[in-house]
């Protein structure tokens, strides 16, 4: 067995479908490390997501993300989680955090400082 393997018809129907909802066709063919740093935070999201996973955590999933990259990245988030998916995000900045949160846990050198059900403030986080 080599680092590539030939997937069945329907696994690469997935993987078609996943380059399509994450907006990656014309990076298909592309390798990983030339794609910009946006794309490839797409591309590693949806290799995640093809496994179906109950439970995604993401840490600081748009550092690097100008504006518009990183509210693109948390629309998919948000509508990942509305088919039930489970989410821990981490991140530094309220701004930069997808709408779909449901419950905030603050720290503050390690220790929780605020934990409260659902947010919807959008200041800086400690």
């Amino acid at each position: 067995s080599g680092l590539f393997k030939t997937i069945g018809a329907e696994k690469q129907a997935q993987v078609e479908e996943l380059i399509d909802y994450f907006e990656l066709n014309e990076y298909k063919n592309e390798l990983l490390k030339v794609l910009p740093l946006g794309k490839q935070r797409l591309v590693l999201l949806a290799r995640t997501i093809i496994k179906n996973p109950e439970l995604l955590i993401l840490d600081e999933p748009c550092q690097g993300l100008d504006q518009q990259q990183t509210e693109h990245f948390n629309h998919l988030i948000d509508e990942l989680c509305t088919n039930g998916m489970t989410l821990i995000y981490v991140g530094h900045f309220e701004t930069q955090l997808p709408a779909c949160l449901t419950h905030k846990l603050l720290l503050n050198n390690g220790e929780v400082i605020e934990n409260i059900k659902a947010y919807h403030t959008k200041k800086e986080l400690a």
